[in-house]
């Protein structure tokens, strides 16, 4: 069954990269991680009217030893999880990732770590890591051109100051809302022509919710055949339908 998740993790990564079940989130601004900060945004792909709900936490900080040269400053790193699931189930998929710089980018992930509804977690390998697409998103283009300078925008229950900026990518144009109240990136919101995303809640505090992780160890390699997409769904269904009976119990 490990070999089974395994492979149907790696495709959902093959397919979206290393955030979210569906869609990853195209992410605009720099990478600034503080401990304990999240994020929580929700993704709605216009095309097919699918939606989920993504949340971003820096849940520790560490040195990462790079060689053995003592003169070497040590590199910080940070444990970022991610979970991401269907805005209409509770289950989904939950990575942990301990990186040296933008999250975006497999190059900067030193270890991962996914959990799958609530399985045991599995160790990916450096060479499944390296197999990850760089994600959609960057700092905001030089030439972006600032539509509006101080836009209200509520968040739960308080009220933020984004910056809107407009640009292109690709010929693909974007609207953004950006504020120094975000944490992680500082995108509040983003529109485009078949994406949209809203932030629905921003905190401290973050506390990682996979502290089983190192009892997690990494899956030998074996003769497994590669899950096909019918065993995708299969799989996405059948935490649907736990995450659907947990509720009936709660309700009884």
């Amino acid at each position: 069954m490990n070999s089974i998740i395994i492979t149907l993790i790696l495709n959902i990564y093959m397919q979206v990269g290393p955030i979210g079940i569906i869609q990853m989130p195209t992410i605009f601004g720099e990478f600034k991680p503080n401990m304990g900060d999240y994020v929580e945004y929700r993704v709605h792909e216009l095309d097919s009217d699918s939606v989920q709900i993504i949340k971003i936490s820096i849940v520790g900080e560490t040195n990462c030893e790079e060689g053995t040269d003592k003169k070497k400053k040590p590199q910080k790193c940070y444990w970022v999880e991610i979970f991401s699931r269907l805005e209409s189930s509770g289950h989904g998929l939950l990575t942990k990732m301990l990186v040296s710089g933008d999250i975006r980018d497999p190059a900067n992930i030193k270890k991962m770590y996914s959990r799958i509804g609530k399985r045991n977690p599995v160790v990916m390998k450096p060479e499944d890591i390296a197999k990850m697409p760089k994600s959609i998103g960057q700092d905001i283009p030089k030439n972006a051109k600032i539509k509006k300078q101080k836009e209200p925008l509520k968040v739960a229950l308080k009220t933020i100051t984004t910056t809107v900026y407009d640009f292109r990518i690709d010929k693909l144009p974007f609207t953004v809302w950006m504020s120094k109240d975000v944490p992680i990136f500082g995108m509040a919101k983003l529109k485009s022509p078949d994406l949209e995303i809203d932030i629905i809640e921003i905190g401290k505090g973050a506390k990682s919710e996979m502290p089983e992780v190192k009892e997690a160890q990494e899956q030998k390699p074996d003769n497994a055949k590669p899950a096909n997409i019918k065993l995708d769904k299969e799989a996405i269904m059948e935490e649907k339908k736990e995450s659907i009976d947990e509720r009936e119990e709660e309700t009884e």
